[in-house]
């Protein structure tokens, strides 16, 4: 019994694919409802969380994207799998980087 047969590929790749959406999505969740706070300066702590969170789940979202892309390509671009994915990873960043600049631009080193 082969273990990385292809079936087993496409469980993994879509456990690692649906870990990324929900870390990805959840962080830009928190990070949009911290954005709604009259004072962000004292959200820093969950800001500087929530900018790991996020940017670990949009590296996870792609690997399993490029484990299924690599598995299925045919059916995914067949059924627009590949174009709602990307879409998606493309929100997330830009919804991240939107809200890092305009709204938290005021928090200084949010990295360190």
């Amino acid at each position: 019994m082969d273990i990385l047969n292809k079936e087993n590929l496409h469980i993994l790749g879509i456990f690692i694919f649906s870990i990324g959406l929900g870390l990805g999505l959840g962080g830009s969740v928190v990070r949009l409802l911290l954005s709604i706070t009259k004072n962000p300066e004292k959200q820093k702590p969950a800001v500087k969380k929530t900018f790991v969170v996020i940017w670990v789940g949009i590296m996870i979202y792609g690997v399993g994207g490029a484990i299924l892309f690599g598995l299925a390509y045919k059916e995914m671009l067949k059924l627009g799998i590949f174009y709602a994915s990307l879409s998606i990873a493309i929100s997330l960043i830009t919804l991240e980087k939107f809200l890092l600049f305009r709204r938290f631009s005021n928090l200084k080193n949010i990295k360190d």
